[in-house]
């Protein structure tokens, strides 16, 4: 869930020596349950540098987020208003966006386990692509708030994608009395009393001995180093563990040649060999995907003759050859490896259950294959979403697919560049082009 604030105060003229064609002033946050380190990196920015913020941008979980909405925003309070009319300098209000991190469930609550890590991962990763994607913004992003993995993560991010007009750092606050009152946002230009509220016997607090400062930290802008290579593979909405390791391959991203007759897939430089049944399943998966499709579990029954094809292409063996596959062959096939006839897959919970296992049997084999490496989550058929019967390879990290083996070699008339039955033309063209390369 998002919240934004767009009301704006009165523009004042342009300062001296800006142009029109000015980057747009961003400020980027994360935040956990202290909202201060907004205001306070505004106000180092306007105090020190004379920099102020067009537009502000604050990813945080679902508790962090109504903090933030509460406090920056709220009537009753409405830090960002107040302290704009004091440091804002007759600049407009700046926008600002107030984002929860999502994922599967709805919005994160808080960051209690390694899955609720990896979507706020995620969540900063896109983000920081979504306000890089072009060149017209000067970001300055601030890792002070949250976390201490939610400053990391932000940090590391920005140097994936950041430019050379962005900027990094952390807020300092002295005496440290105040970097933890939760009435303390800026210094306000008014001198105020606050109390500690540690201890029996508050200590008053006057805002005038507080010091803002920000620490710059430097950072290596990744994309400059790696080029076009870098610019095309930033582009894509990469989850942030594969586009760590996608960094660490140069920016070239992973592709996957299934290779239906000899029943392996092959993937930066590792053949995995699958059982028949296994192939079988995964090309099928792979065949709606290269549609730009998903493959619907619940109606299996419209895709059996393709499945079985498929099958008997892994074992080599021609279906349409009575020599090598008979009739009592076939019903085996079905009651055996699949568990069901023809008529009864759509509707029988074994026979779903079944696949399931399947597809759980190549995810372990591809888990083992690349141990430690985030490309076997984009090999592996995953759910296209929580609790539903479709299914994608690697979901939204789904690498280059070449499906190749389509036919059984060696057979007169028979060639691997040639598709088998009831392949859609989109499949045949894609099949040739990628084998003659």
């Amino acid at each position: 869930m998002t919240t934004q604030n767009t009301q704006t105060q009165p523009a004042s003229p342009a300062p001296a020596g800006t142009t029109n064609k000015q980057k747009k002033r961003t400020l980027l946050c994360v935040t956990g349950l202290s909202p201060q380190i907004v205001t306070e990196t505004l106000y180092a920015l306007a105090v020190h540098e004379h920099w102020y913020a067009e537009e502000i941008h604050i990813l945080s979980t679902q508790k962090g987020k109504q903090h933030a909405d509460n406090e920056l925003l709220h009537p009753d309070r409405a830090m960002l208003a107040r302290f704009w009319r004091e440091y804002g300098n007759g600049h407009p209000l700046p926008k600002i966006r107030i984002e929860a991190a999502a994922g599967l469930d709805g919005d994160l609550l808080d960051i209690t386990d390694p899955d609720s890590s990896a979507t706020m991962a995620d969540a900063i990763v896109t983000k920081v692509r979504e306000l890089t994607k072009n060149d017209d913004r000067a970001i300055h992003a601030s890792i002070a708030g949250g976390r201490k993995s939610m400053g990391f993560l932000l940090g590391y991010a920005m140097s994936m994608y950041g430019q050379v007009q962005d900027r990094l750092s952390h807020v300092l606050v002295t005496p440290t009395e105040f970097e933890s009152h939760t009435d303390f946002f800026y210094k306000p230009l008014a001198s105020q009393i606050l109390h500690t509220r540690d201890g029996k016997t508050p200590t008053p607090l006057n805002t005038d001995d507080a010091n803002i400062v920000l620490a710059e930290l430097p950072f290596v802008r990744m994309r400059t180093l790696l080029g076009k290579s870098a610019n095309k593979l930033l582009a894509r909405p990469l989850s942030f563990a594969a586009l760590v390791e996608e960094m660490q391959y140069g920016g070239c991203e992973p592709q996957l040649t299934i290779d239906v007759a000899g029943s392996t897939l092959n993937c930066r430089g590792k053949t995995i060999p699958l059982a028949p049944k296994e192939m079988a399943l995964y090309a099928l998966i792979a065949e709606y995907q290269l549609q730009g499709k998903s493959f619907n579990l619940e109606d299996i029954t419209h895709d059996w003759s393709r499945l079985e094809e498929l099958y008997w292409i892994a074992k080599g063996r021609d279906i349409n050859n009575r020599n090598d596959v008979d009739a009592a062959e076939r019903q085996r096939f079905a009651n055996g490896e699949f568990w069901l006839s023809k008529a009864g897959m759509a509707d029988d919970k074994k026979g779903k259950d079944n696949i399931r296992v399947v597809i759980t049997d190549i995810r372990d084999k591809l888990h083992n294959a690349f141990a430690g490496q985030c490309v076997a989550l984009r090999l592996i058929p995953a759910q296209a979403k929580r609790g539903n019967c479709r299914y994608t390879l690697g979901g939204k990290d789904a690498p280059q697919i070449i499906l190749t083996g389509l036919s059984l070699p060696g057979r007169a008339g028979s060639d691997t560049t040639q598709p088998v039955l009831n392949q859609p033309a989109s499949l045949r063209q894609h099949t040739a082009a990628s084998t003659a390369e």
